[in-house]
């Protein structure tokens, strides 16, 4: 008896399977024609045949824009072409009017973007594109681009920026992952599986650096100290700006008046200076503020809060740590922040979580991540005032700084 040829009418795919498909994965219609479901809502047609000796995969374009019928009948056009020798890859590609990968990009976030509930996330999803993917990816044919060109996009930031990294190389696949399912656009394996792989780092490499930090017992002495007037004054101001706001070096030394709100005391630093990538707001506390007048006068006109000495340029990332070392204190700037946080832990009530949201970090845990809906500015108002009163325990108010227009 002999074998039927054809696809197997009992696992042909029928409009109903297709609209019951709920869970991503490749569901076969025979005679090598797939749905291939990334989820309830997205699905796409792939064919998968034999071309001169090689396998080819062959997007279809979306359940949407081509019906079962339709699909049927391109696989058949295109397996006719592989009997004959010819290439259906090439053949779809010189009829296509394919796109750059930016082109596809703006057109996948104009569709999606109104789905999108969270204003900023619609916002930062193009934005990271734009800055890590674009100068390199942007003016190629979608066609055109492979794990190698994806590989040299990512690899400046994966070490330095390893969550920004991650998620720009989950949105260049979710472009390439569109672009299947757009006729003659892109077929084949997505190329950004594997770079994960590729970029991966040593573990031990990765491990986190820990900055010697001064004990939160020895802060108030370190601060009367601060108050020399024989110290550089742009060099020992912006330190206590720095310790007093628990931030990092680069949020100081790159902070220009156009975040500062002096009616509201706060400080608003853009998500692209946050290494988290999400916009912080720091409320300024009284000395905060008075720093900030004494500096106005000398900085307000460059843009910088805290400037060079020698020009209209922002503090050097030195300039702090140096007045430290030249003075012999065996601890660095960020070490700071360790000694805020410890400072909350050992002597405050403050909710951990406020805590937190001061120091600017994420929160590990998914689950707990989905409660903060809050970032507790008014409790981070109290947190940094009661702060501010034990750092300068020890200081004497009648020695602030009156004036440093002269003597710079």
């Amino acid at each position: 008896m002999n074998k039927p040829t054809g696809r197997h009418k009992t696992s042909q795919l029928t409009v109903k399977k297709i609209e019951a498909i709920s869970k991503p994965g490749r569901y076969s219609d025979g005679d090598g024609l797939y749905l291939v479901a990334d989820n309830k809502n997205a699905k796409r047609w792939l064919l998968r045949i034999i071309v001169q000796g090689r396998r080819r995969d062959i997007g279809l374009g979306s359940y949407k824009n081509v019906s079962l019928a339709a699909a049927r009948d391109r696989a058949r056009d295109y397996r006719r072409d592989a009997r004959e020798g010819l290439d259906p890859t090439v053949t779809q590609r010189k009829s296509a009017d394919i796109k750059t990968f930016e082109q596809l990009a703006r057109e996948y976030h104009t569709k999606h973007k109104a789905h999108w509930k969270n204003p900023k996330h619609r916002q930062q999803w193009i934005n990271t594109l734009t800055q890590y993917a674009f100068p390199s990816l942007g003016h190629r044919r979608i066609d055109e681009i492979s794990t190698p060109e994806i590989v040299s996009a990512l690899s400046p930031i994966w070490h330095t920026k390893l969550q920004t990294a991650q998620r720009v190389k989950q949105r260049i696949a979710t472009v390439f992952n569109f672009a299947k399912g757009q006729p003659g656009q892109f077929s084949g394996e997505n190329p950004v599986n594997g770079v994960g792989d590729i970029l991966k780092v040593d573990r031990k490499k990765n491990r986190p650096r820990h900055f010697k930090a001064i004990r939160y017992q020895d802060l108030p002495e370190f601060m009367k100290w601060l108050r020399n007037d024989e110290l550089p004054t742009m060099s020992r101001l912006g330190l206590e700006f720095t310790v007093l706001c628990a931030c990092r070096t680069g949020e100081t030394i790159g902070a220009k008046w156009t975040e500062i709100d002096m009616d509201k005391a706060l400080w608003t630093i853009p998500a692209e200076r946050m290494k988290m990538d999400e916009e912080h707001c720091i409320p300024l506390t009284s000395r905060c503020l008075e720093i900030l007048e004494v500096v106005a006068p000398v900085t307000k006109r460059g843009g910088w809060l805290f400037e060079s000495n020698r020009s209209r340029r922002p503090m050097s990332n030195m300039a702090m740590l140096q007045l430290l070392k030249r003075h012999g204190w065996q601890f660095t700037i960020h070490g700071m922040r360790s000694c805020f946080r410890d400072w909350c832990a050992n002597e405050t009530g403050f909710p951990p979580a406020a805590v937190e949201r001061c120091l600017a970090h994420g929160v590990q845990n998914k689950s707990e991540a989905a409660y903060h809906r809050t970032d507790y500015l008014e409790r981070r108002k109290e947190i940094m005032s009661a702060w501010q009163a034990y750092a300068l325990s020890e200081v004497d108010g009648s020695q602030n700084v009156v004036s440093i227009a002269a003597g710079r």
